[in-house]
């Protein structure tokens, strides 16, 4: 059981200049939680508010497509061409970090997290780009088209794990394991429409 609240705002502009088409967005929002035996502070044994997993302070995104044939008259093999790019970019997510190591009855070294939200991971960006080839018959369609996803290969955290590794001295070393979103990917795709 608990209560939690949110609060923040969107802002949208549309674009549409010489054949660019798309938007850019922006949002901004806070949101808390207060759950019981969660995010419980040691010195006073209560639960305390903290910012949940999914939040992103800040959020943009800007999509953009530009009409390469129908603004320029360039076709390729009779083609309709399309170049696109989308951009976003999301500040960090809280996240936690091992803070202490303890032994339990049984012998078993067991983790103590920090607050849920100590600590935040870095900030989330990514650049994707395509260029389409649409062919339009009487009833149907064909679009084959290229895309990059990921084109600057930005490593966007998705998790960290926390792994204790034992020294000969008896202390302990803790490795941090970070796993990633998706890596630079292109690809190649095809659309038919009837």
């Amino acid at each position: 059981m608990g209560t939690g609240y949110s609060y923040g705002t969107d802002a949208l502009l549309r674009t549409d200049w010489k054949g660019l088409e798309g938007f850019v967005g922006y949002g901004f929002g806070i949101t808390k939680r207060k759950i019981d035996f969660t995010n419980v502070n040691p010195e006073t044994n209560e639960a305390e508010e903290y910012h949940p997993r999914y939040e992103r302070v800040h959020q943009a995104n800007i999509v953009e497509n530009y009409k390469l044939s129908e603004n320029t008259g360039f076709k390729l093999l009779g083609s309709d061409v399309t170049v696109s790019a989308t951009y976003s970019f999301g500040s960090g997510q809280p996240y936690w970090e091992i803070e202490k190591f303890y032994l339990d009855p049984e012998g078993e070294l067991q983790n103590i997290y920090s607050y849920q939200d100590r600590i935040r991971l870095p900030e989330y960006s990514r650049t994707d780009v395509s260029i389409k080839f649409k062919w339009q018959y009487k009833s149907w369609s064909m679009e084959p088209y290229i895309q990059i996803i990921n084109l600057l290969n930005h490593e966007n955290i998705w998790s960290r794990d926390y792994i204790p590794e034992f020294n000969d001295d008896g202390t302990i070393d803790v490795k941090v394991v970070e796993t990633n979103m998706f890596p630079r990917i292109p690809f190649i795709g095809f659309n038919v429409e009837f």
